[in-house]
């Protein structure tokens, strides 16, 4: 089988209650075919800290970009597309996020080897410190309904040239939507996306929000995607 190699984009803002659990969930995959670029968002707790500290004695391949001010996710993720090779295939993790079994890249890897795909979206589980963990699944991408697509992934050529433009809003880097714009993006490129059954990421929700706007902001956004890629 044709191994693949992937790369896990995971900025980071303030996460220091999640991250070990994030890194923990990447370090005991089963396929270790993988580096990783890590963003930090002008972080002030101790994130950077716990990555440093948990990465010292492990052989992963990985970087990390300091921003100098918190762009939000968009322009994070932006930072680490400039580069990424068109042969790898872009996983998409935040830091307060983590896989769902020590499977997930090796179901991936089946997934790419064994089908004409360029890209995934799929099932995940949305926790909830409070109450119980339980499952979302997406079938379909629907511009006109958007809602969270976990775990995306891609092969690099769909993002590697996005430039700052194509995640501007009203002259700043945008702060909600960023995840359905990016996906947008990519199906401008390719229309061989896979939609998986089983969950492979848990969405946490007891994160802090890097995305908290008013009401009228998102409407904003939402009206503007649907100008930008109808």
């Amino acid at each position: 089988m044709n191994e693949k190699y992937f790369c896990f984009v995971i900025p980071f803002f303030n996460n220091e209650k999640w991250i070990n659990k994030c890194l923990s969930s990447v370090y005991q995959q089963t396929f270790t075919n993988f580096r990783i670029i890590f963003i930090n968002d002008n972080s002030n707790d101790n994130s950077i800290d716990q990555i440093y500290e948990f990465l010292q004695d492990k052989s992963i391949n990985y970087k990390i970009i300091n921003n100098d001010l918190n762009y939000g996710p968009a322009f994070s993720r932006l930072q680490a597309f400039n580069e990424i090779k068109d042969h790898e295939i872009v996983i998409f993790l935040d830091g307060d996020d983590w896989l769902f079994h020590e499977d997930v890249l090796k179901e991936l890897n089946d997934l790419y080897s064994n089908n004409d795909i360029e890209m995934t979206v799929g099932s995940y589980k949305k926790y909830n410190s409070k109450i119980s963990i339980f499952t979302f699944k997406v079938r379909e991408i629907n511009l006109f309904c958007p809602t969270r697509y976990h775990l995306r992934t891609g092969y690099g050529h769909l993002w590697n040239d996005m430039i700052l433009n194509d995640i501007f809003f009203q002259n700043k880097p945008i702060r909600y939507l960023s995840d359905f714009n990016e996906i947008l993006y990519a199906l401008k490129k390719t229309n061989k996306i896979y939609f998986c059954k089983n969950p492979l990421m848990v969405y946490n929700i007891s994160g802090p929000s890097t995305e908290l706007v008013d009401q009228k902001y998102k409407n904003d956004v939402y009206n503007f995607l649907l100008l930008k890629f109808a």
